[in-house]
């Protein structure tokens, strides 16, 4: 509810919005639950926060790639509820963020890094491949290992976090208009075939 919440963000220098449903199949079987744990809950922090928003947007925003490497200016076509929720609660940020209060999404694109669980459904193929490399397992590619990734280690992302939340926390802008998006991303995609 909107009290508690106010009550739970008050006196906060920042807010690093990181919660949400990250399953993609969880959003896909139950669209309404997915819609109110992610886009709804997400609009009541960014519409009640009295300071600096920082949001973990997701590359799935951008759906099929028109152009590699992507950049912030790539076409917005997500497929499925997850990207679909990202992309919309993107789009808030990026055109009311700066009259409610400075606010940032960051795009995430796959992010991989220690305890990352291997098992989980959500977990990147790189987890996957330390994993089975670790334990003696087969290293399986679906297709012909040429799809493209472009992977982040989780301390960088921990570290674009920091510089947004500090910069929109000491001076409220990182953007003439005090709302932004950014891909965190090395910008240097690989193939599955360039991992293994």
């Amino acid at each position: 509810d909107s009290a508690s919440l106010t009550n739970a963000m008050q006196g906060s220098d920042a807010i690093f919005h990181l919660a949400a449903i990250a399953s993609v199949p969880l959003c896909e079987a139950d669209p309404a639950w997915s819609d109110k744990v992610n886009l709804q809950a997400s609009l009541e922090i960014i519409s009640t926060a009295d300071c600096p928003v920082i949001f973990a947007s997701s590359a799935a925003i951008y759906g099929e790639p028109v152009e590699i490497p992507i950049n912030e200016n790539h076409p917005i076509t997500p497929v499925g509820y997850y990207g679909q929720q990202k992309a919309a609660i993107d789009a808030k940020i990026c055109s009311l963020g700066s009259q409610l209060t400075p606010a940032s999404a960051l795009r995430f694109f796959n992010v991989y890094g220690a305890g990352q669980d291997p098992s989980s459904q959500y977990s990147g193929v790189l987890s996957i491949f330390i994993e089975r490399a670790t334990t003696g397992g087969q290293l399986s590619i679906f297709g012909d290992g040429e799809q493209t990734r472009d992977f982040i280690h989780v301390s960088d992302v921990v570290q674009a976090l920091l510089l947004v939340g500090s910069s929109l926390a000491d001076d409220g802008v990182l953007s003439p208009a005090h709302a932004s998006a950014f891909n965190i991303c090395t910008g240097s995609p690989v193939t599955l075939n360039q991992v293994v």
